[in-house]
């Protein structure tokens, strides 16, 4: 709802992208691990998948922390009067449902 029609299409594009990448990577990289593991030293070989799953999630972290600091919900300008006039029915839409929320929460515990 935040994208112009053209630039729904390159969004699209550029997730499905970066989801085909991540699973390329997320394979390759247990297969390189594997190579340099020695079936004669097992805690050698436990240190270095310790060592790995470290480096990624400290990789993983930064760029999600990254993604966290610098993402916005939505653009400061919206690409047409379509998306304002949806912002407001949601705006209205949760107001009328946050009473029912407290409801909710009780019968859930």
């Amino acid at each position: 709802m935040w994208f112009t029609d053209s630039e729904k299409a390159k969004a699209t594009s550029i997730i499905g992208f970066g989801a085909q990448c991540g699973s390329l990577v997320g394979m390759a990289i247990p297969g390189i691990v594997a190579v340099g593991l020695d079936t004669a030293d097992p805690k050698a070989d436990l240190l270095t998948i310790r060592e790995c799953i470290l480096v990624s999630n400290v990789i993983l972290t930064f760029f999600c922390m990254l993604f966290l600091i610098f993402f916005r919900h939505k653009p400061l300008n919206p690409p047409s009067k379509m998306a304002v006039e949806a912002d407001n029915i949601k705006a209205v839409s949760d107001r009328d449902n946050s009473a029912s929320w407290g409801f909710l929460l009780k019968k859930l515990c």
